[in-house]
């Protein structure tokens, strides 16, 4: 049940950064919650403050011409019945083939609702990356 929960909520994120929408991404998120990244911490308290950040996310990748996202590994851990942690190796490349990003991200997500929704991220480094109990398989397609 959990692992449906997961795909499905990745599988959502996915499309919407592919297809640049802008409600779906930010639809996969619980507030108030915080973004981690190696050079800042947002919080993020509504979902006009997910749209202000995710906002610059798409520019960003528009900019270079991101037309690929792939999931290289995702594994997860049900910590209870209302909290699992995923793990997921991303990565973005540009329209010639190049990458442009390539990080882990740690996911805390709020599972006990009908849909699964992201409460903290924190992305770094592959190096600092971590296998956790169980494979994630998420089907969709990661290319535009």
């Amino acid at each position: 049940m959990i692992e449906k929960k997961l795909q499905q909520l990745f599988q959502q994120y996915i499309h919407a950064f592919q297809h640049f929408e802008l409600g779906s991404v930010v639809g996969c998120y619980s507030f108030p919650c915080t973004l981690t990244t190696p050079d800042k911490i947002v919080l993020l308290k509504s979902s006009s403050d997910a749209e202000d950040e995710f906002t610059n996310i798409f520019s960003w990748m528009k900019q270079e011409n991101a037309n690929q996202i792939g999931v290289l590994s995702a594994s997860y851990h049900e910590y209870s019945k209302s909290l699992a942690v995923v793990n997921i190796h991303w990565q973005f490349l540009n329209d010639k083939g190049q990458s442009l990003a390539d990080f882990a991200a740690l996911y805390h997500i709020d599972v006990s609702a009908e849909q699964a929704k992201i409460m903290h991220v924190v992305s770094h480094e592959i190096s600092h990356s971590v296998d956790l109990a169980n494979k994630l398989t998420i089907f969709e397609q990661t290319s535009q």
